[in-house]
């Protein structure tokens, strides 16, 4: 073997080591801290590690269907309302009265169904609205609310241990095609998926990504009109920092959206809360996102009944 071909060699085989340790470093580092997070003790042997991801339509046939909330206020005979979204319209870590839903549905009387579910995204209100029965009667109003993180959910899972592939789609003449994710390394490895997030930190701000935010918003609204026909539909901002910069991108895509018929409500500009108060946060250690708590929706909840009627 000639000098050249051994160091060629050389090299590969670091790289090969190099990359093998980086991968076990961000495996300890981030199943510890997702641990440290949620207060989950465990060894390493009991998480599963695979660089192939499960089938979304696995997750959400188990683990949605079976920690959806139950629909509340179903007595009563006001058309319903439904709310898609993430944590914060789902209720991380509330108890079911403490919920948007529940207290709209208390406040207005009428039937409200909660289909939001926590680390989701723009993509999988669009995925629910074609995947779940049809609420008849056909709601009044469908609540999408949106926070800044569904701009880099559009591009990654919310959380790395995620056991299911990042449901994600390409936009085909403008309409939503499924991607299959399941063997995505750049998703599935540990190493990799932090430089990935490192990257779409800086990328969720490009051209791409804010059309492909609202390339989705058209879409959902356009499945809620196919099966809701009567329906109005809404995106509800919610802005966790307050500053109320216009020049800040989530209000950007807010503006654009107005200007291009869907009807956006920013909830910090129609009530007094600042999601960042403690007032409005569930403590630490309850939760370490700190996601807002009973009394922040009961606020907010009187703002919508309000704001648009209910």
């Amino acid at each position: 073997m000639n000098k050249t071909l051994k160091i060629i060699l050389v090299n590969f085989l670091f790289l090969i080591f190099l990359s093998i340790g980086f991968e076990v470093f961000f495996y300890v580092r981030d199943t510890d801290y997702f641990g440290k997070k949620y207060g989950v003790k465990h060894s390493l042997k009991d998480i599963h590690y695979s660089f192939k991801k499960e089938k979304f339509e696995n997750k959400f046939n188990t683990d949605f269907k079976r920690d959806m909330r139950k629909p509340a206020g179903l007595q009563n005979k006001k058309k319903p309302v439904l709310f898609l979204g993430c944590s914060y319209a789902y209720g991380q870590f509330l108890k079911d009265e403490e919920t948007i839903s529940y207290k709209i549905s208390e406040k207005a009387k009428r039937p409200v169904y909660n289909m939001a579910y926590p680390a989701w995204g723009i993509q999988h209100a669009y995925y629910i609205m074609q995947n779940t029965p049809k609420i008849e009667p056909e709601p009044e109003y469908v609540f999408y609310i949106f926070m800044n993180d569904h701009l880099r959910r559009m591009f990654v899972n919310c959380y790395r241990e995620d056991y299911a592939e990042n449901l994600q789609y390409k936009m085909k003449d403008g309409k939503p095609v499924k991607i299959d994710n399941r063997y995505n390394i750049f998703d599935n490895s540990y190493f990799l998926v932090n430089i990935k997030n490192f990257l779409v930190y800086f990328y969720k701000k490009s051209e791409y990504s804010q059309n492909l935010f609202l390339d989705y918003v058209y879409n959902l609204n356009n499945e809620v009109k196919r099966i809701y026909p009567n329906s109005k539909f809404v995106v509800l901002m919610i802005d966790k920092n307050d500053k109320k910069k216009k020049w800040k991108l989530p209000y950007k895509l807010m503006e654009k959206l107005g200007e291009n018929g869907i009807k956006t409500v920013v909830i910090n500009e129609i009530t007094d809360i600042n999601f960042s108060d403690n007032k409005y946060r569930l403590p630490k250690e309850k939760d370490f996102f700190r996601h807002p708590n009973g009394l922040a929706w009961d606020v907010v909840s009187d703002a919508l009944i309000k704001e648009f009627d209910l």
